[in-house]
């Protein structure tokens, strides 16, 4: 049962998992995923199917553009993040914010297009745990662009999720701020389809505590 849940909202928890993605971890993270969407009140849907085969794996969480429009809230977490029992529901603030676990310099990764030039924050954001209301679901919103095109403003294809969500929070204006500590979630970091046991075993130690 939700200890925090709001009457009336409706929110969502994704998870992108397509491709057979370390089901060993997928295992343990999404139970995990599960638990925390049940907790704040949310539905839970895993992405399994790829509806942009061309792009790099990563970028299926803009799936959330279109499959998360009707929702008050839509919260992303990576397979290969684990969220502690006691991690805060984000949606009970920042409802006109995004909320995030993590960001960075944005002029490291990409290319400074018109839309951050114009913004000027540099901000780039971690898609690995993302908390966005519907007042800034332009977030989640695609490329209007091919996929070849896209890679021109990035140094990493892998990090095509967070360039893509970067692009539309500087191209909108939109505000955010961060909704967790490092306490409350674990990022096992393993990227693309790479297998990292040693890693897995760290994760259900860093689960086993909490």
């Amino acid at each position: 049962m939700a200890d925090s849940f709001q009457f009336g909202l409706r929110k969502a928890v994704w998870t992108l998992a397509t491709d057979n993605y370390f089901p060993e971890l997928c295992d343990i993270s999404l139970p995990n995923h599960a638990a925390f969407a049940e907790k704040i009140g949310a539905e839970f849907h895993v992405i399994s199917e790829r509806a942009f085969p061309e792009w790099y794996a990563t970028y299926e969480k803009v799936q959330i553009f279109e499959r998360g429009k009707g929702y008050d809230w839509n919260i992303h977490i990576d397979a290969d993040l684990l969220v502690s029992p006691d991690m805060p529901d984000p949606t009970l603030n920042n409802q006109g914010q995004v909320g995030w676990y993590s960001i960075y310099d944005a002029a490291l990764y990409f290319k400074a297009d018109r839309f951050f030039s114009r913004d000027g924050r540099r901000t780039g954001i971690c898609s690995a745990f993302l908390a966005v209301p519907y007042l800034c679901h332009d977030i989640w919103e695609p490329f209007s662009c091919g996929y070849e095109e896209a890679l021109k403003g990035i140094n990493k294809p892998h990090g095509i999720d967070d360039y893509c969500f970067s692009r539309n929070f500087a191209k909108y204006g939109l505000r955010g701020d961060w909704v967790c500590s490092s306490e409350h979630v674990h990022h096992v970091g393993l990227g693309g389809n790479t297998k990292d046991f040693v890693a897995l075993e760290r994760a259900k130690d860093w689960l086993a505590k909490k």
